[in-house]
């Protein structure tokens, strides 16, 4: 009578951003050449049947508990793996547009740990909450600001930004003597 071990299973999953690829791993260690099949479940009603399967463009409900059974001969083990969703981050921008040209342009960003921002005329800065002091009409458009949080994943959003030209004023009077009138004109 042959005696039949039971495979020595084991698995990865890991922790991924919202639209990764989950990748399960399972190993069993086999006897005597035997060949393993495998099926693994989860959340979803996740099946498949692959040692290593993947799930692309995984979603916030892709996250939880996947069980690998593994059988080989007449033999089956099972063990459990957690997947990890980690929702993306959620950047906000305020600015104080719209501003006169000569004015501070003041961008805050919220919504992560580390920060990327790029605009106009190649603006770039990884400041949280960059300013440029003395603004131009170049300075108009859209600006994004990318934001990385504690676990990795990145978003990004922007904001057009409007910068108004400062009008050209001008001033013309005439003279004119005591308890006379005087014509001014102004435009710009």
């Amino acid at each position: 009578m042959e005696v039949l071990k039971v495979p020595t299973v084991t698995a990865t999953g890991g922790s991924v951003c919202s639209g990764g690829t989950i990748t399960l791993n399972a190993n069993a260690t086999l006897t005597g050449g035997s060949i393993a099949s495998y099926a693994w479940t989860g959340p979803n009603g996740f099946t498949s049947t692959s040692q290593n399967p993947n799930i692309p463009s995984a979603t916030l409900n892709a996250g939880g508990t996947y069980t690998v059974i593994v059988t080989a001969n007449t033999c089956t083990a099972a063990t459990t793996v957690v997947g990890v969703i980690n929702p993306l981050p959620s950047p906000n921008i305020v600015t104080n547009s719209p501003i006169c040209s000569g004015q501070a342009l003041n961008l805050t960003g919220s919504g992560g740990v580390s920060y990327s921002w790029s605009g106009p005329g190649g603006f770039t800065s990884m400041n949280q909450n960059p300013t440029i002091p003395s603004t131009s009409v170049g300075n108009s458009g859209n600006y994004v600001l990318t934001v990385t949080d504690a676990n990795g994943c990145v978003n990004s959003t922007n904001s057009n930004v409007v910068i108004n030209p400062t009008p050209n004023a001008s001033a013309a009077g005439g003279t004119a003597c005591e308890n006379q009138n005087v014509s001014l004109s102004a435009n710009g």
